[in-house]
């Protein structure tokens, strides 16, 4: 009876993929093989395929278009969202950084002006400088030129006052000799 079994079971498995055999009748012969090799429990080696829940059925071929659909649409909108973030951040990027250059342009402006007016500011020291210097040095001119001035008056005085001595020593000298 054994290998009677046995064959049954081979052939159920072989027209297991055209439906003429399922699970179920897998099972009760495999039942009876336990039962005949001696197994008092046989429902202990096997689980009745009753007991399991069934499979799912396939999914719908439309319902796996639509899936397909909707997820190649989320994945465009991501793709847009990366996108649109990317370029957000290279215009905030742009706007920092033509702050910055900005703000650096002006600081150079700012630092050229204040070199223009130090420059503004040294010439005119030195003018008022040279001015200073050019005006004491004519001051100390006048005062040389007055001096010499003087100088003058006060050896033409001398020559007079010689020449009136040198008169008067004449005089006398020709007063003495007469």
């Amino acid at each position: 009876m054994q290998g009677q079994l046995t064959n049954m079971f081979m052939a159920q498995m072989q027209v297991l993929p055209y439906g003429v055999a399922g699970p179920e009748q897998l099972y009760q012969t495999l039942l009876e093989m336990a039962k005949l090799a001696g197994h008092a429990n046989p429902g202990k080696f096997l689980i009745d395929p009753a007991m399991n829940p069934p499979p799912p059925p396939p999914p719908n071929p439309d319902m796996v278009k639509i899936q397909a659909e909707q997820q190649s649409k989320q994945q465009a909108l991501q793709a847009d969202a990366q996108k649109f973030k990317a370029q957000a951040d290279q215009e905030r990027n742009k706007a920092m950084f033509d702050a910055v250059q900005k703000d650096k342009d002006r600081e150079a402006e700012l630092e050229k002006t204040r070199m223009q007016q130090a420059t503004i500011l040294a010439v005119a020291e030195l003018n008022a400088n040279s001015f200073s210097y050019a005006s004491q040095q004519g001051h100390a001119f006048e005062a040389q030129k007055l001096g010499a001035t003087f100088q003058r008056e006060d050896m033409a005085k001398q020559q007079e006052q010689t020449q009136t001595k040198d008169d008067g020593m004449a005089s006398l000298l020709s007063v003495c000799k007469l």
